[in-house]
């Protein structure tokens, strides 16, 4: 899944309490006390409010709270990438495209909100622009999530077909963080497209040293490697593995079915094969 920054996508509902300042007036020594809470903190509750209300279906409190967030602060960028979320979920590609211009015309350098208007670029299927945002996010020196950055570049191009510049970027991404699992099972997955075993085996170790839980398509793509390599023992080992963690899960009912006989990554496989063969 290509991933949001995270912002306020991942904000939570909290309430925040204000602080209280204790002053004095007209040389009285009685202290008038004042709530000393900013606007913008309160547009930040009220963002926090409408994603959540956002997130569990309920639209019109959603946008009612982001309308009485930018009455607080009608300049802070959260507001319109808070607002380019709640058209997006809405299906208003149009309206969150507007969104997003106005956040990066009131900071064109906020490397959150660049990597997430790339990211939904790439959802809608405009690829090369999705590129050139999500790179300009990268381009941010103080930008910290470089490497999930370049993980959505890989896995937009892998959307777009372009398998080459998928595996430069997700080289890219396991150079900014080597031990991050979800690069080194995509890594895996695109060796595997290939057909390049070895390397799909050995990022699957990797992934499977880095990473604190298995997936049900991580187990799919570790049996299918072994499969291929006519390792059996190892496949039934991951086979075991799938049908004991996860026995509700596509894939398990898939090998009881048909054993994996195809996986997304064979899917795949076969269009950059398709591909492959058009550059001949």
């Amino acid at each position: 899944m290509i991933k949001l920054s995270k912002i306020i996508f991942f904000a939570s509902m909290v309430a925040t309490s204000a602080c209280v300042t204790q002053r004095y007036e007209n040389n009285k020594s009685t202290p008038v006390v004042k709530h000393d809470s900013s606007k913008n903190e309160m547009a930040m509750t009220r963002i926090s409010l409408g994603l959540g209300y956002l997130k569990v279906g309920n639209t019109v409190q959603a946008k009612l709270n982001l309308e009485k967030a930018k009455g607080f602060a009608p300049e802070l960028i959260q507001v319109y990438t808070a607002f380019a979320h709640y058209y997006d979920t809405v299906n208003e590609p149009d309206l969150a495209t507007k969104q997003y211009q106005q956040a990066l015309a009131i900071n064109p350098n906020d490397a959150d909100t660049l990597n997430n208007f790339g990211v939904f670029l790439c959802k809608h299927q405009d690829y090369d622009r999705a590129e050139a945002q999500i790179l300009k996010a990268i381009a941010v020196p103080s930008y910290l999530l470089v490497a999930q950055s370049y993980e959505n570049l890989a896995l937009c191009q892998l959307k777009a077909k372009n398998f080459s510049k998928a595996q430069l970027y997700l080289d890219k991404a396991i150079v900014h963080n080597p031990s991050n699992a979800s690069s080194l099972l995509q890594m895996a997955q695109l060796y595997y497209v290939k057909s390049d075993l070895l390397n799909a085996q050995k990022y699957i170790k990797r992934y499977e040293q880095s990473s604190r839980r298995f997936s049900p398509n991580a187990l799919a793509l570790a049996y299918k490697i072994s499969i291929k390599q006519r390792n059996q023992t190892v496949a039934k080992y991951y086979a075991n593995m799938l049908l004991q963690m996860f026995p509700n899960s596509h894939e398990a009912q898939q090998y009881i079915l048909n054993e994996l006989d195809e996986i997304e990554a064979d899917r795949l496989a076969r269009e950059y094969t398709g591909e492959s063969a058009d550059f001949k």
